[in-house]
């Protein structure tokens, strides 16, 4: 399954590419201080034990809502353990997905099937999973930090930090159009596009292996996202994230507006904001799903 995380979170296809463009921005806000203070933060967040997330996201066309995320994850990575339920709102329909990762596997439940769909990584997959666990121990892969810092290097200035209620620090970015390097707005060209020609392909017939053993649900909540074709642009980021005294990231809230025209010359903005409170870090258990007894139907990658 391409992007297990947020596929198994319920983000439906092409919003992933979205989110980890906004996701760069996030980590990546640069002065001598503020950049040293959020990356030292999100560094340390990532390598905790475990951790609760609520989650919020939503994504708008025009002021139209095409996606609304609400719900809770819960991750104990010293165990290998993770969970979480999402109540989705996509093209008018409501879903709620549950989630369990235990056992080297996941197991999907939703609420328009009294199955227990478990899904079991192919050969690539496992690949990728034992390559995160290679990574450091904050979580990042060598690398990454380097070409992030380069991507950052012209906004050394543009980062604010400030005293928050309860002794922790709040650090903000706001960019406009004009801040965002020509690379980073060829990039999210590239992967708007992209986010577009895949969903297009899987609406043409081209669904993965989940995907055709839950249609009604890989349907309901598929966002139908405008194909940009021209003029894409990033026009703003907006981020802030409140880092307690302890130095992890308590929320954190980020917005990214884009706007771009169709093939038929329609203009369109889109605005996607992913709002996180994180808790509980250290003490979270995360919750597992006992299947004997149960309906099961298991899908295996190949």
């Amino acid at each position: 399954m391409k992007n297990r995380k947020l596929l198994t979170a319920g983000l439906g296809v092409g919003i992933s590419s979205i989110v980890l463009l906004t996701s760069a921005y996030t980590v990546m806000a640069d002065t001598s201080s503020g950049y040293d203070l959020y990356k030292s933060a999100i560094k340390q967040t990532h390598a905790a034990k475990s951790i609760t997330a609520d989650v919020n996201v939503s994504l708008t066309d025009n002021g139209k809502e095409l996606l609304a995320v609400q719900g809770k994850v819960k991750n104990e990575e010293a165990a290998n353990l993770g969970s979480g339920s999402m109540n989705i709102k996509a093209n008018g329909a409501a879903h709620t997905v549950q989630f369990y990762r235990q056992a080297d596997q996941v197991v999907l439940k939703t609420d328009d099937s009294d199955s227990y769909k478990v899904i079991k990584p192919d050969a690539n997959e496992q690949h990728q999973w034992k390559q995160h666990h290679n990574a450091n121990d904050d979580g990042t892969h060598p690398g990454a930090e380097k070409v992030i810092d380069a991507l950052m290097t012209n906004l050394q200035n543009d980062i604010q930090v400030t005293q928050a209620s309860g002794g922790g620090q709040e650090v903000s970015l706001h960019l406009t159009q004009q801040q965002i390097s020509p690379v980073v707005q060829a990039l999210a060209s590239v992967v708007l596009q992209h986010a577009a020609n895949h969903h297009e392909l899987a609406t043409d017939g081209g669904q993965d292996e989940l995907e055709r053993h839950a249609p009604q649900f890989a349907q309901d909540l598929k966002p139908e996202l405008p194909k940009l074709t021209q003029d894409i642009v990033v026009k703003q980021v907006d981020v802030k994230a409140e880092i307690t005294q302890d130095n992890y990231v308590d929320q954190q809230e980020a917005t990214l507006t884009v706007s771009g025209k169709d093939d038929s010359g329609a203009s369109h903005e889109m605005v996607l904001t992913v709002h996180t409170d994180l808790s509980n870090v250290g003490d979270t258990k995360a919750d597992t799903i006992d299947l004997t007894g149960k309906k099961v139907e298991t899908i295996q990658k190949r």
